[in-house]
């Protein structure tokens, strides 16, 4: 006897990646199905930090024809940079039906946005000096 095992409607949150880092303005967000027999129309993209709940990055609706791939950007900047971001999507179709999907896309990253700056614009010292400083 043989059996055939075929993966549908399985999505693969690949940006970001697992244990990978977060950053930027504009960082793009992407999770792609395998096939679309179930014909999914919206992906709905979280992600929560250790200390916090869920936070809504977009929803997003495919239009194309084969409807394989979502994408939104995220806005990190605003993030504390820490590790244990989880992010995660869930999806649905037309009638906004949930459609349960055969794999869990959550998966858990850094954020890291660089070192922070300070700037000094000027100071006097007991001399009365000004003295500026970049």
């Amino acid at each position: 006897m043989m059996g055939i095992v075929m993966a549908a409607n399985t999505p693969t949150l690949n940006t970001p990646a697992a244990s990978k880092y977060t950053s930027g303005s504009a960082y793009v967000v992407n999770v792609t199905l395998d096939t679309n027999t179930l014909n999914i129309t919206n992906a709905t993209f979280y992600y929560k930090t250790l200390t916090g709940g869920w936070t809504l990055i977009g929803d997003v609706v495919n239009t194309t024809a084969n409807r394989l791939e979502w994408s939104t950007t995220f806005d990190t900047t605003s993030i504390v940079d820490q590790e244990g971001m989880t992010f995660n999507v869930t999806m649905t179709n037309a009638s906004a039906d949930p459609i349960p999907v055969s794999a869990d896309t959550s998966l858990t990253v850094k954020n890291n946005n660089g070192n922070p700056s300070a700037t000094f614009s000027s100071s006097t010292f007991a001399s009365g000096r000004d003295v500026l400083l970049n």
